[in-house]
């Protein structure tokens, strides 16, 4: 297993609307701030890239995303896999 990802940057949508963005950290956790609703955190990579990196929910599936839902009053974990697929450069791109 890698070491969690520092600085990937994240998207939290409503819909198909951005509702917040935010980074990992360090130890490859985030935080946010939500109203109580249903979210989508995708990471937020366009092109030939984002063949490369995606996002494995928990129950197996791998599309890229990861939803939650947020009751208010409380905080939720949406834990999730990030695959990131590398080079012999250590770069993003076809092993």
């Amino acid at each position: 297993t890698d070491p969690p990802g520092p600085g990937i940057p994240l998207d939290i949508l409503s819909g198909t609307t951005v509702k917040a963005t935010t980074t990992t950290a360090t130890d490859g956790t985030y935080r946010t701030v939500l109203a109580p609703g249903t979210y989508t955190v995708r990471v937020p990579l366009q092109g030939a890239l984002a063949a490369y990196v995606s996002i494995a929910e928990p129950d197996g599936t791998n599309d890229g995303r990861r939803t939650l839902t947020v009751t208010g009053g409380t905080t939720t974990t949406a834990n999730f896999t990030l695959n990131v697929t590398r080079n012999a450069n250590n770069a993003l791109g076809p092993a």
